[in-house]
C-alpha cells in the first residue's frame, strides 16, 4: 500500500547505495535522439505545487546539477505499464485498441479518489515524491491483471508496483556529493505538493521519461459510470 512505511522502506534500502555513491545511470536520459525505448502505459498526469516543486528542484540541483530532473508537465503517475518501454517498439493499432478497451472496463469500476503528493525518497535509479491514493491503485491494477487474463493478454509488468508515487529526477551520472544529497532529500520529508482528485486516466505510448515530445494519447478512460472524469487540484498553504 502507498503508506509512509512503504517509502520509509524505499529510502532506507537504497541509502547504502547512494551513500557509496553507487546509483543506476542512464546512459540515454539526457541524450533523448539515442533513446529509442517506448512503450504504452496509463496513467495519471500529475500537477503539482508549483512553488513547492519548482524549490525542489532548485534545492537538489544546486548541489547535483548533473542529474536530470522533470518538466513539471511531463510528472506523472503509472497506474500500469500494458507494454514496458523497451528498444524496438512497435505500434500496434489492434493491441492499442484492446488495451483501451481493457483499461476502460477497469476504470469505470471504480471511483475518483485523491492523490496526496508529500514527502520525497530516494531508490538507485531515481527520486520520488511520494503519493497516497489510499490503495485505489492497487485496485485498479488488480482489475487490470484480471481483464488482461480474461482477455487472454500477456501481462508486461516490470514488477507488482505497491506505490503511487512519481518521479521529479533520474540520475544521469553519479553523485558530486552523496551525503550533501541525502541530506537534502531528507529535509524534504514532510513538505506537501499538493492534492488532486482524478476521474480520469489517460492511456499513451511515451518514452522512459513521458517526454511530452515523444507521447501520443490513444484515449481517455473515466473513473465511475456516469461519464464525468477530469481532475479537481487543491493547493496546499505555505
Amino acid at each position: 500500500m502507498s503508506s509512509h512505511e512503504l517509502y520509509l522502506a524505499i529510502g532506507e534500502k537504497n541509502r547504502p547505495f547512494l551513500d557509496a555513491n553507487e546509483p543506476i545511470v542512464d546512459e540515454f536520459v539526457l541524450d533523448p535522439s539515442r533513446d529509442s525505448r517506448k512503450g504504452i502505459s496509463l496513467i495519471l498526469p500529475i500537477r503539482l505545487e508549483g512553488e513547492a516543486y519548482r524549490e525542489l528542484i532548485q534545492s537538489v540541483s544546486l548541489i547535483e546539477p548533473d542529474q536530470y530532473y522533470y518538466p513539471a508537465g511531463d510528472l506523472h503517475t503509472t497506474i500500469f505499464d500494458f507494454v514496458s518501454a523497451r528498444a524496438g517498439f512497435a505500434s500496434n493499432p489492434d493491441l492499442d485498441m484492446a488495451f483501451l478497451d481493457i483499461a476502460s472496463r477497469a476504470c469505470a469500476a471504480m471511483k475518483p479518489f485523491e492523490l496526496r503528493f508529500e514527502g520525497v525518497v530516494c531508490s538507485r535509479e531515481a527520486g520520488l515524491i511520494a503519493g497516497y491514493d489510499g490503495d485505489a491503485l492497487i485496485e485498479l491494477r488488480s482489475r487490470i491483471r484480471q481483464e488482461l487474463a480474461e482477455a487472454g493478454l500477456k501481462n508486461d509488468e516490470r514488477y507488482d508496483s505497491r506505490s503511487a508515487h512519481c518521479c521529479f529526477m533520474r540520475f544521469a551520472a553519479r553523485l558530486r556529493m552523496p551525503r550533501r544529497f541525502l541530506e537534502t532529500i531528507g529535509s524534504w520529508d514532510k513538505v506537501s505538493f499538493g492534492a488532486s482528485t482524478y476521474g480520469a486516466a489517460e492511456l499513451v505510448e511515451h518514452d522512459w521519461y513521458n517526454r511530452k515530445t515523444s507521447l501520443r494519447k490513444i484515449g481517455t478512460t473515466v473513473f465511475g459510470t456516469d461519464g464525468k472524469g477530469g481532475a479537481k487540484t487543491e493547493w496546499p498553504k505555505r
